[in-house]
């Protein structure tokens, strides 16, 4: 799954992290920690991470 650029400082360095103790995977931008929502595998965390709000 291709993940969209950070929402906040449009950073391309982006990927999974795994909360090990909680059992759920979510988006991390390396370069300013924004973190997407927590979810149960990889692909629900990157579909939540790549939704936008349409203005």
């Amino acid at each position: 799954m291709e993940l969209l650029a950070c929402p906040f400082c449009a950073s391309t360095n982006v990927g999974f992290y795994e909360h090990v103790y909680s059992q759920h995977f979510s988006v991390m931008c390396n370069l300013c920690s924004a973190e997407g929502p927590r979810r149960i595998s990889h692909e629900e965390a990157g579909r939540a991470w790549n939704r936008r709000v349409q203005a």
